[in-house]
């Protein structure tokens, strides 16, 4: 089983996001923050969980609920 990381912390560099982007296909699981959700579009996504949501609605900021149904919407388009 090989699973990939997605992440800031594990891509310090634009050369391992490049190396990730390409071998994401390969990956049977892949774990990755919000960076994931951003200007990517992946075919052979099969299913997508979005842990501990509803912390991000417990933030005392008047667009909080903006930004979850932004996020999620995002996550439900790749």
């Amino acid at each position: 089983m090989h699973i990939l990381r997605f992440d800031t912390d594990s891509m310090k560099t634009k050369k391992s996001k490049l190396e990730a982007l390409q071998n994401i296909n390969e990956a049977d699981i892949i774990i990755g923050t919000k960076m994931i959700t951003t200007g990517f579009n992946f075919d052979k996504i099969g299913l997508i969980g979005v842990m501990l949501i509803e912390q991000e609605l417990q933030i005392a900021q008047y667009n909080s609920e903006e930004q979850v149904y932004t996020n999620l919407h995002q996550v439900l388009g790749r």
